[in-house]
């Protein structure tokens, strides 16, 4: 009932508010201004939805873009796709301080046979809370990092060059990091890593044509149909 009650009030002050606001704005600001925009924002909205329902309806517009199509972009661009952040991969390990082949699991998790990775996921993983095994593909700096309670400062580039290890241990866990990997930042993306804003890109792009070409046909259909005339020179 006590929640009912406040939530009511709160409806009402916030409507009065509303109401009084309103009321002082109109005597002090150009409501034909606002009217303009508020007209200029439904046309906008209308036709968005309607290109939107076009376009989502347009087989060739929901075509699949094709690897080639994307390599090519990323090959003519790559100077565009720069990374913001260092990219590593590596092993990445929490385990906790008492597990019980620890000492082994430190020994094996630097190595790059394969063999000793292969043993860690089967014979070492007990006390072990997370094993993430990455050698195989990038990740971003800032999601290992979130996982380790360490400070490393306001250059993580300058930190990873000199840290391709990492162990530390607090709060009765072990953290450990190998890093066989680094791109540092300023660096040009992995295609891997820039091809999903690629297709974003190339889909924004497919949009944008789309858009322009309804317009078009919309304008050209009614100037043909005679639904419009035009009597001065648009400069077209």
């Amino acid at each position: 009932r006590d929640d009912s009650i406040k939530l009511a009030r709160t409806y009402i002050r916030n409507w009065i508010e509303f109401q009084l606001i309103s009321e002082v704005a109109s005597k002090n600001i150009d409501m034909d201004n606002i009217d303009k925009m508020v007209e200029q924002y439904r046309f906008d909205l209308i036709m968005w939805e309607y290109s939107r329902l076009m376009f989502d309806t347009n087989a060739d517009s929901n075509s699949q873009l094709s690897e080639d199509s994307l390599f090519v972009h990323y090959e003519t661009n790559r100077n565009r796709y720069k990374l913001s952040s260092p990219l590593i991969k590596g092993i990445y390990i929490k385990a906790e301080d008492n597990a019980p082949r620890l000492a082994e699991l430190k020994r094996l998790y630097i190595s790059a046979d394969s063999a000793d990775v292969e043993k860690i996921e089967k014979t070492t993983l007990t006390g072990v809370v997370h094993f993430d095994y990455f050698r195989d593909r990038w990740i971003d700096w800032a999601q290992v990092e979130a996982r380790i309670p360490i400070e490393i400062g306001a250059s993580p580039d300058d930190y990873l060059r000199t840290h391709r290890q990492i162990e530390v241990s607090q709060g009765g866990y072990t953290y450990l990091l190998d890093i066989s990997d680094l791109l540092p930042s300023g660096s040009v993306m992995p295609y891997e890593v820039a091809r999903p804003i690629i297709i974003e890109e190339m889909k924004n792009s497919r949009r944008e044509e789309f858009d322009i070409n309804l317009r078009k046909q919309i304008y050209d259909d009614a100037i043909s149909s005679g639904k419009i005339e035009i009597r001065c020179d648009m400069g077209i």
